[in-house]
């Protein structure tokens, strides 16, 4: 399989491209990268250094590619954090001519746009372009449960929309039906706290990038709750055992025309960056090779395992809060698929 994965990339760690290049080439699978920003590590650390790449750039990339002839070989076109409105647009564009090329090519977006207790940290604008023209572009879509409140509310920019209700499960598997009815066949929801289901409040952001007010999924008990357990990455996949309590559990739902789909893996108290970009690299190619359940089956224990190793090699003192990759390759390799999935509906 063929990837063209335009996303972000860091020197230092893993995220963005730097995340899911690795793991997709470990399970066999060719991936052109395609650098969005250039940084010395991701901006969890709070400072870093390099470059975001003007979108002419990005479009240069991508011409360059296609001037090879090979363009139109490329079976799967990944997104994840794009950045800005015009980046954005050459994502549009370069999905448009891989279609052109290849109509069994297939686009799987992860509209990296904000989280629970970070609220909205991308350019203002972007989520409305990523709402109204990206996603429905997509054949696939991967948000944490807060993108997908904004996903399916009201639309429009954060500041004027109002957030869909997510707070049970019966009202996701309804947001995503509204997302599914935009254009994605296949929606994958990271980030559902089982322990707390949280229903979101009218409104929206307070203010852009990082420093806004969270958009929706607003309860203060459990943004607490995933701060002093240390938080999640939007993949720390699934909620595992018999339910458990607040911050012990969580779940991932994958939802197409076969039914909807549910794994629950341990909450592990550990909080990193780059877990969600591998998640959707995982599904995506799993999903293109077996049915919706066996490639969210596959996907929770190859994120889980990198989480475990990952906390593991904290807790010896061996590395920093960086997902362990290749420490934890050959659960990417061979998934153990030790986690139930059960059909919704």
């Amino acid at each position: 399989m063929r990837i063209l994965s335009i996303q972000s990339s860091v020197a230092y760690g893993h995220a963005g491209n730097s995340a899911a290049t690795f793991p997709l080439q470990r399970l066999g699978h060719e991936v052109w990268p395609v650098l969005t920003v250039h940084f010395s590590n991701h901006t969890g650390y709070g400072s870093w250094r390099g470059q975001v790449f003007d979108p002419r750039a990005v479009a240069e990339v991508v011409r360059g590619i296609d001037e090879r002839g090979v363009l139109g070989t490329a079976d799967v076109v990944l997104t994840g954090y794009q950045g800005s409105p015009g980046v954005a647009e050459v994502v549009l564009d370069t999905v448009a001519r891989v279609r052109e090329l290849n109509p069994q090519a297939i686009y799987c977006c992860d509209p990296v746009m904000g989280d629970v207790g970070r609220g909205m940290y991308v350019q203002p604008g972007l989520p409305a372009l990523i709402r109204d023209r990206v996603v429905p572009a997509a054949d696939v879509v991967t948000p944490n449960a807060f993108e997908l409140a904004y996903l399916a509310g009201s639309g429009g920019d954060p500041e004027s929309a109002v957030p869909a209700d997510v707070g049970t499960p019966d009202a996701l598997l309804a947001a995503v039906d509204r997302v599914r009815a935009m254009g994605p066949a296949t929606v994958l929801v990271t980030s559902i706290e089982d322990g707390q289901m949280v229903v979101p409040e009218p409104g929206g952001s307070s203010g852009d990038g990082e420093t806004g007010a969270h958009f929706g999924l607003t309860d203060d008990a459990a943004v607490e709750e995933a701060g002093e357990a240390g938080g999640t990455d939007a993949a720390d996949a699934g909620s595992a055992g018999d339910g458990g309590g607040p911050g012990r559990t969580i779940s991932m739902i994958a939802v197409d025309d076969s039914g909807a789909y549910r794994v629950r893996t341990p909450r592990l108290p550990l909080q990193v960056n780059g877990a969600g970009d591998v998640t959707a690299a995982l599904f995506v190619v799993h999903l293109r090779e077996h049915d919706i359940a066996e490639a969210l089956a596959r996907t929770a224990s190859s994120v889980h395992a990198v989480l475990a190793e990952t906390l593991r090699r904290i807790r010896a003192g061996e590395s920093g809060p960086e997902i362990a990759l290749v420490g934890a390759q050959h659960a990417i390799a061979h998934p153990a698929r030790e986690f139930e999935v059960t059909r919704l509906q």
